[in-house]
């Protein structure tokens, strides 16, 4: 238990002593008086030795009590350690659920282009003639949805070439984002502050050379998740 023992030591030491010159009484003539001091601290030792025998007999038990209370801390200790695990892990979904719940998307996806002179064609099949196609327009809104933050956003825009590849141009706006954890280029942005009133946002993309003939695809990103999608071809 970590108690100093030095004290119990010396008084045994002193206890043996006595023994050994009692051992020698037979051989030895002893005083009445000196008979009566052994026996007297014979008792006072025996007495000594019966409240240590006491005394360690109740460390023993609070040992006992002592081992008993660290085993229920211990369990109580993992007990916690599971429920905090648990509830990090129930955390960890509800936020994942929070921020599936809060995915944006972008609704009535319509794609216009707009020749050499300014004017805006519109072509309900989304075929186009390249050869007149100097700007892409894309507009579209974005869908109510409560339990999105509102606040300052960014919705990428990726235009998928025929030969499957984004129109990526430094010039012209293009760059990189993060999609779970990997690096895509996107050929243009554009940056808004989410209300949640189905506000429209336009993309109207000049590629500064010729299109591409055959079907382009349209991919709109915001805040890690793919929110719309439409394709039109150039003939």
């Amino acid at each position: 238990m970590g108690l100093e023992n030095d004290s119990l030591e010396s008084k045994i030491a002193s206890i043996s002593s006595d023994l050994d010159e009692l051992r020698g009484f037979r051989n030895r003539s002893y005083s009445l008086s000196d008979q009566r001091r052994f026996r007297d601290r014979a008792s006072a030792f025996e007495k000594q030795l019966k409240q240590k025998d006491e005394e360690i007999a109740r460390l023993k038990e609070d040992n006992e009590v002592l081992f008993t209370e660290n085993t229920d801390l211990k369990t109580t200790q993992t007990k916690l350690a599971d429920s905090l695990t648990t509830m990090k892990s129930s955390n960890e979904e509800l936020s994942q659920k929070v921020r599936v719940a809060s995915k944006l998307e972008a609704q009535g996806i319509n794609v216009n282009i707009i020749n050499q002179r300014g004017k805006e064609k519109e072509d309900n099949d989304n075929e186009f003639r390249a050869k007149r196609v100097d700007k892409i327009r894309i507009d579209f809104k974005l869908a109510p949805n409560a339990v999105a933050k509102k606040e300052p956003k960014t919705v990428y825009m990726r235009m998928i070439e025929p030969d499957g590849a984004a129109l990526y141009n430094l010039s012209t706006g293009s760059g990189t984002f993060q999609i779970d954890g990997d690096d895509m280029y996107y050929t243009a942005k554009r940056d808004f502050v989410f209300d949640n009133t189905q506000q429209p946002i336009t993309f109207t993309y000049d590629k500064n050379a010729e299109y591409k003939k055959g079907q382009h695809t349209i991919e709109l990103y915001a805040e890690g998740f793919l929110i719309g999608k439409a394709s039109f071809v150039l003939k």
